[in-house]
């Protein structure tokens, strides 16, 4: 766990070192403020509510977290220092979890800054505080697995593009899944909602934290970074 912590600290001071990170930080900020603000027409509606921004959330993170996470194994493959990495005395489930944890950390400052969000709408009204909580919770969760997509993503290819697309993909799918899968099959529709990103979300969004839900986000993020981990271990067997 050490060399994963260690791994960790590494890969977010690089993304701190990165222009190409702040303007993704700065792409997304906007994008939210403009989306609750002006589209969501906050102020037309004439209620201190978080909601708006927090559904939109998952949505705006498909195309922003893989834009995080494409460069975390592609980039070490196209430049050659995978290799080395791979020989120094670290185990790949190390590797592959301190890069998930180094983006993770990326993606909870860039959180941090929203907080500039809920105090405007704090100081227009009464907000719902526990919603706001679970909000944030659940927006740190599936940002979470949303990140072990992309690290998934990332650790089968060297081209950060091809990372950035399948992991845009695999997020889409599995947050819309129960609406694309019952569009055609009804009856399917409520098996399927439990593989939803959207449905767990909703839950935890609504301040109603469920132990259902911490477990099926963290799964995920489990079995992306067994994948992410064999796909490195792979490597020496070639």
């Amino acid at each position: 766990m050490r060399n994963a912590l260690i791994i960790a600290r590494r890969e977010y001071l690089s993304f701190l070192t990165q222009p190409v990170a702040y303007v993704a930080m700065a792409v997304f900020l906007v994008i939210m403020g403009v989306v609750f603000f002006f589209v969501e027409d906050f102020f037309g509606i004439d209620q201190a509510s978080m909601r708006a921004f927090f559904e939109w959330g998952p949505i705006v993170f498909i195309l922003f977290l893989p834009a995080l996470s494409m460069r975390l194994i592609a980039e070490e493959r196209r430049s050659g220092t995978l290799e080395v990495l791979i020989t120094l005395p670290v185990r790949e489930i190390e590797v592959a979890t301190g890069k998930l944890l180094g983006a993770w950390l990326f993606l909870l400052t860039t959180l941090l800054f929203t907080l500039a969000y809920p105090l405007v709408v704090s100081s227009l009204g009464e907000p719902d505080l526990g919603m706001i909580v679970g909000g944030y919770v659940g927006l740190a969760l599936v940002g979470l697995a949303y990140l072990g997509l992309g690290l998934m993503a990332s650790s089968w290819t060297k081209n950060q593009i091809v990372a950035l697309i399948l992991g845009a993909l695999f997020c889409a799918v599995f947050y819309f899944i129960d609406s694309m899968v019952g569009a055609f099959a009804t009856e399917a529709q409520p098996v399927v909602s439990y593989f939803s990103f959207k449905t767990h979300f909703a839950n935890v969004a609504r301040g109603v934290i469920d132990t259902r839900d911490l477990v099926f986000y963290l799964s995920v993020t489990v079995v992306t970074v067994m994948v992410a981990s064999y796909n490195l271990e792979s490597r020496k067997w070639k």
